[in-house]
């Protein structure tokens, strides 16, 4: 099963492919591929004269006939020493067994290699303070090229630095600097995989925020809601729903987040409020309102999905064309975590929000959304060093819980 996993993502399956082509959950798949680092380990070639399994079941056989080791050596083409010595090895002739000798040759066959960075610790340690840097391997090798060009012993490829922060067995380089890099991934990924054709959570029949009425662009009229999912500590989570033009306010506490739950809720909320009030809804791509088709039958609200990326992120690329994305609940939500996260509970309802201060990131994303840039930390990985200072954080940023 193992060789059919490695072959997968070899050839550039997701995690949640391998997973169930296998029938295994992704957790177990992806344990397995954290071991090496998510490098595929080389296949091991068997030596011409080094006795296999096959000849390990002749062997077998033979005792098992009363045949002499001679005469078993010659039915397999091997000298008597070596059956000799095989059998005595693993047991003797009664206790031989030709599966347990064949794990036990398989084991001792591994001699693993100490890598340059395991016997260089001068080496190792200018490699770790180069990545808490966060120079890629390929700027290290060319560093260590140019000021060390007359020392071997300061010699290393990109892919051994890679091999070595990846794999955490080793214990070579510490894991938190995987983070350090440009991916920031836990695993090594082959080039050729993607999730590009491969079946992923879709939303189906999503109508785009381009199509929301003006009066909810301009903020003219009452009744149309943007909401959002606040996810904190201990798996809670809210649903919040704030008005565009009043900035009202309303909190839905959620069992869970998943769409056969939020939906319910939603439109237990809708009911409480004046029909007046309830034009449209804007959610992001969250998974958790999936069933939008549902809410909009059982309530007439129409449901309108902003873009995967917000309009403000140095990441981010919007169309021209596309209206900025800026939820309400971004502004609620860094000021109302604690009351709204950790003391969720039945008796949470609605309330005004008019003296809500607007407090969002200094790029204007969501408290607690995709981008996870509730810290306001990840723009500033993203950024150069001597960038850095340049891009300024609101202060109540760190204040949201993220």
């Amino acid at each position: 099963m193992k060789e059919d996993l490695w072959r997968r993502w070899r050839a550039g399956d997701s995690i949640s492919v391998i997973s169930r082509a296998l029938g295994k959950p992704p957790g177990s798949v992806f344990t397995v591929l954290k071991h090496h680092g998510g490098i595929a380990p080389a296949e091991r070639v068997r030596r011409a004269d080094h006795l296999s399994a096959e000849d390990r079941e002749s062997i077998s056989r033979g005792l098992e006939a009363g045949a002499s080791l001679r005469s078993i050596a010659v039915s397999i083409g091997r000298p008597a020493s070596t059956v000799s010595r095989e059998v005595a090895r693993n047991g003797g002739r009664v206790k031989y067994r030709a599966v347990a000798a064949e794990q036990r040759a398989q084991e001792q066959a591994r001699r693993p290699k100490p890598s340059a960075l395991q016997d260089n610790p001068v080496l190792r340690q200018l490699v770790i303070e180069l990545l808490d840097n966060e120079w890629s391997p390929e700027q290290i090798v060319g560093h260590l090229r140019l000021m060390h060009a007359g020392n071997p012993l300061m010699r290393i490829s990109h892919e051994s630095i890679y091999r070595a922060i990846y794999t955490t067995r080793w214990k070579v380089i510490p894991r938190e600097l995987c983070t350090k890099l440009r991916t920031r991934r836990p695993i090594r990924k082959n080039k050729k995989n993607t999730v590009k054709g491969q079946w992923r959570s879709q939303i189906i029949g999503a109508r785009p925020i381009e199509e929301r009425p003006v009066a909810a662009n301009a903020r003219t009229e009452l009744g149309h809601l943007e909401g959002d999912l606040i996810v904190g500590a201990k798996n809670s989570q809210v649903a919040t729903l704030v008005d565009r033009k009043s900035r009202y306010l309303t909190m839905v506490a959620l069992p869970s987040r998943h769409t056969t739950t939020v939906i319910p809720a939603l439109q237990q909320a809708f009911s409480r409020m004046d029909a007046r009030l309830l034009s449209t809804l804007t959610w992001d791509r969250g998974m958790e309102l999936a069933g939008h088709r549902l809410l909009t039958e059982a309530t007439g609200v129409d449901v309108f999905r902003s873009g995967s990326r917000c309009s403000t992120c140095p990441r981010c690329r919007p169309r021209p064309t596309r209206p900025r994305w800026r939820a309400g609940t971004r502004s609620v939500g860094a000021v109302q975590w604690t009351a709204a996260v950790v003391g969720a509970s039945a008796s949470a309802g609605p309330g005004p929000a008019s003296t809500v201060p607007d407090v969002r990131c200094g790029w204007g994303c969501r408290v607690r959304g995709h981008h996870g840039c509730a810290s306001g930390r990840w723009w500033r990985r993203a950024l150069p060093p001597r960038r850095r200072a340049r891009w300024p954080v609101a202060a109540a940023v760190w204040q949201c819980g993220g």
